[in-house]
């Protein structure tokens, strides 16, 4: 019995020694739960590793691209913005007072005004479409007694009051501002065309006079590239002078 046992007990670790003997790529398992060889396990992360980076590469390709052209169409809508706040400007500020110089002094129609030199000047200009009743009436009274005017819509570019051409070079492709003054609420400042600079002395009395109120301008703007709808911005505008 003893001599039995003894041999079982060889013939054990003989089979234990076999097993430990074997190659790497026989009865192994991977960290995946798969057999094989350690060369497969290695091609196997590299081409996960590949997969990632591409997922990756292709994210941030993906960005920049999308990025480039928001960029792009800012500064198209940037363009008509600036444009279009121009066109503002030089009505409040230029075309305003000289209107109302000309109707109350000089007599010349904003017709007139507009085709002078002071507002043409090289492939840029300003164009009258209203009549020169319905702008002066505009202008200077408020909205119920506009006369000389046609239509009720809104918009800016339908019917507008003026139109505005801008190019930056000659030959381009202008950037076209439609201007309309929608309503006017009129105040008691000044119209008449003269400005009075300087102070005087004045007899004091026991009146106090209130503050004046402004005139109320609401216009509509659309600024845009001719022929193209991708540069296009819409302003209203409240101005008070």
């Amino acid at each position: 019995m003893e001599g039995v046992f003894v041999c079982r007990e060889t013939q054990d670790i003989d089979e234990m020694k076999k097993i430990s003997e074997k190659p790497n790529n026989e009865g192994r398992t991977n960290v995946f739960g798969m057999t094989g060889n350690r060369k497969g396990v290695a091609l196997v992360m590299a081409l996960i590793m590949v997969t990632i980076s591409a997922a990756i590469l292709g994210v941030v390709a993906y960005f920049a691209l999308t990025g480039s052209e928001t960029s792009a169409l800012q500064r198209r809508y940037e363009s008509a913005k600036e444009a279009t706040i121009g066109a503002f400007e030089i009505t409040a500020k230029d075309l305003f007072p000289l209107v109302e110089a000309g109707q109350n002094q000089s007599g010349q129609t904003a017709t007139e005004i507009l085709s002078s030199s002071y507002f043409t000047w090289g492939d840029n200009n300003v164009t009258l479409n209203a009549s020169n009743e319905c702008f002066y009436s505009k202008i200077m009274k408020k909205t119920s007694e506009w006369s000389g005017c046609s239509g009720s819509d809104r918009r800016a570019a339908v019917n507008p009051d003026m139109t505005f051409l801008f190019r930056r070079v000659a030959g381009e492709t202008p950037i076209q501002v439609d201007l309309k003054i929608i309503d006017t609420i009129t105040g008691d400042t000044e119209k008449s065309g003269v400005s009075l600079e300087g102070s005087g002395v004045t007899e004091k009395s026991g009146i106090t006079s209130g503050a004046s109120e402004p005139y109320l301008y609401t216009m509509e703007l659309e600024g845009k590239r001719q022929g193209s709808t991708a540069e296009r911005v819409q302003l209203e505008i409240l101005y008070a002078r």
